[in-house]
């Protein structure tokens, strides 16, 4: 049985805050696919695939960037 890690509030934040450093427009992309201008507004049921979703596209932007 697979183990599924918990995502906290602050890992959330941290994750799309960086991905908004990097590409803000991707950040608000992300946020919108779920309904929401803000992680505040996120219920706690998303929050691990917002979280997955930001770090992927952080991944891309660093896999292109020269």
């Amino acid at each position: 049985m697979a183990v599924i890690e918990v995502i906290s509030k602050q890992q959330l934040n941290e994750a799309v805050t960086a991905l908004a450093k990097l590409d803000r427009s991707e950040a608000v992309t992300i946020l919108a696919r779920f309904n929401v201008l803000t992680t505040a507004e996120l219920k706690p049921e998303a929050w691990r695939a917002v979280f997955e979703a930001c770090e992927e596209a952080r991944s891309k932007i660093d896999a292109n960037a020269p």
